[in-house]
């Protein structure tokens, strides 16, 4: 048969003070809420963090992005330059140039049908090819090689 419950009150704190054990360490403090908060300050250590490097990396890619467009527009007007001294038989002033543009030292060297244009950047060094004819610039390839 059924036990009979002899006292639900006294149970019911029996109960209530199993649970405290075994949710208390042996110096008297929750254990639960501390885990719980260790957690989600882990969690949002670990999201600000990777929030953090993201937009790094955004900035990094958008300086890097403003030079080669700075790169490229001189490298349109060199290029209308070579063609015109090729279409009008005057001599070449040089096959290759160095100019600096935002504070890097770009180098422009001529290879007849295109420009190779490099520069250094975190001890990286980077390399595009700018291929243009009498018309205008034609395509861009970029190439990148570490030093």
């Amino acid at each position: 048969m059924d036990k009979p419950v002899s006292n639900p009150l006294k149970a019911g704190r029996q109960k209530r003070r199993d649970r405290q054990q075994r949710t208390q360490s042996p110096n008297g403090f929750a254990l639960e809420p501390v885990l719980i908060l260790f957690l989600f300050t882990l969690l949002f250590s670990a999201w600000a963090a990777l929030t953090i490097q993201s937009k790094a990396y955004l900035l990094q890619a958008n300086r890097r992005s403003e030079l080669d467009l700075a790169i490229l527009e001189r490298a349109k007007t060199i290029a209308g330059d070579l063609s015109w001294q090729r279409r009008c038989a005057l001599d070449l002033d040089s096959a290759s140039r160095n100019e600096t543009i935002l504070d890097h030292s770009v180098s422009f060297r001529d290879q007849t049908t295109f420009l190779e244009c490099s520069y250094t950047e975190n001890g990286r060094k980077f390399v595009f090819d700018v291929y243009y004819d009498q018309t205008g610039i034609i395509k861009i390839e970029y190439r990148d090689r570490s030093s």
